[in-house]
């Protein structure tokens, strides 16, 4: 890992990490900007345990600070949890890449992987499926296993995949005699297992424009293709409980003598209910999740008993949370009179403010520029820090240069990073 000894040998970080190991939370940091962060974050991540959560405000913030990450610790260590893109009125596809990076971070999580997951505050609003029914429906597959074909095609298709002749894009599979192929959403390239009888024989990815094979594997995982999972079984009750809620907003809407709000709003969730009857997956489905899982929980859930979670310039998160909130209660109100949902289907997200609660409950540290935090964080622990950026060169070498000198003279040392 790259320069994080320096971090490492001071004496403030070596208090913060003895405090982080002693069970202490609330403890804020402060004198760390910019790039900075992700310098100090990635020593503190290997000192953290073997799971941690970094917080910031936006997702343009965490974008950033998991490149800066990359670097330092490697790109298998840091992954980036995007915020869902689904909202309350939308039937429109969601983003498949946004999907796929969500579903890898859930599919390392359950399974245990060393990850420092980079996370905006909004992302941690959505109410997920419990983790314990993602590591249900991971399938495995092992050169030399024995497998049922007609449950691993019956699975893949409750996991979210659809049965194509031949796969031209992610979230399909296909079985041609006793090959199988599956296009993972979390994978770069499709797989192929070629079974004899009811052995995998091999495993091998393989290119979708010329189908040739590109590496061999001896076993892999397969991570449902999408977030909201479920059998015909849930669908048929959840059918039934959305059909109990719209009686009930139809004699609310009559009885106030809001018969054309109540028409549309029908003739939409009828058909949603219809489509549940069939037990079959449709992009609205997702609205409903309330309805399918009597238990939900939040990304931070999926993490290890004993993770950390660091909280990068909390003011700031805290403003995006109160905007966050009150625009989806605004969306709400607005929506729900218009006749364009039903109550459970604005329920698709966490409250913010118990979101932020819960992040505290755990091992928390606070990272800022500023020596100031507000009250509502509560902070026991306080570090700081003099790190100072460098003054712009613009690209002249010779004052670069000039600056390395006099850090030396001064007895620095000096570690120059470039990107290329």
């Amino acid at each position: 890992m790259i320069g994080i000894s320096l971090v490492e040998e001071m004496t403030e970080f070596k208090k913060l990490v003895e405090d982080l190991g002693k069970g202490m939370s609330g403890l804020f940091s402060y004198g760390v900007s910019d790039s900075q962060k992700a310098f100090f974050i990635s020593a503190l991540a290997g000192r953290a345990g073997n799971q941690v959560l970094v917080v910031t405000a936006d997702s343009l913030e965490a974008k950033r600070l998991s490149e800066d990450m990359a670097f330092f610790i490697g790109p298998e260590k840091v992954a980036v949890f995007p915020a869902s893109t689904v909202l309350p009125y939308e039937t429109a596809a969601r983003s498949l890449d946004s999907v796929a990076q969500r579903l890898a971070v859930m599919e390392d999580l359950v399974l245990g992987k060393s990850r420092v997951v980079v996370a905006p505050i909004q992302a941690l609003f959505s109410k997920m499926v419990p983790p314990e029914m993602v590591l249900q429906f991971i399938l495995k597959f092992e050169v030399g296993q024995t497998i049922s074909l007609d449950e691993t095609l019956a699975k893949l298709s409750t996991m979210g995949y659809e049965r194509v002749d031949m796969i031209e894009g992610k979230g399909q599979f296909a079985l041609r005699g006793g090959i199988l192929d599956i296009y993972p959403l979390t994978r770069e390239l499709p797989l192929r297992l070629e079974l004899f009888d009811d052995e995998v024989d091999s495993i091998r990815e393989f290119s979708p424009e010329d189908q040739r094979s590109v590496n061999k594997l001896q076993q892999v995982n397969i991570s449902p293709a999408r977030e909201v999972i479920f059998d015909e079984t849930m669908a048929k009750s959840a059918a039934s409980a959305i059909a109990q809620e719209l009686k009930q907003r139809e004699n609310s809407l009559k009885a106030l003598g809001q018969t054309q709000i109540w028409d549309r709003l029908s003739e939409k969730i009828r058909q949603h209910i219809a489509n549940f009857e069939t037990g079959l997956f449709f992009e609205s489905s997702e609205l409903y999740i309330s309805h399918l899982y009597p238990k939900l929980c939040t990304i931070m859930d999926y993490f290890e008993r004993r993770y950390a979670t660091v909280m990068v310039e909390p003011d700031r998160i805290r403003e995006s949370r109160r905007n966050a909130a009150y625009e989806a209660e605004e969306t709400y109100k607005g929506l729900l009179e218009k006749g364009e949902l039903l109550a459970s289907q604005a329920g698709i997200y966490h409250n913010p403010f118990d979101i932020t609660e819960k992040l505290k409950q755990g091992k928390v540290i606070y990272l800022s520029m500023l020596p100031k935090i507000h009250p509502e964080f509560e902070p026991r622990g306080l570090y700081s820090f003099q790190f100072r950026s460098m003054t712009p060169l613009y690209g002249k070498l010779d004052l670069l240069c000039e600056e390395i000198s006099r850090l030396k003279r001064k007895r620095y040392r000096v570690m120059v990073l470039s990107g290329t």
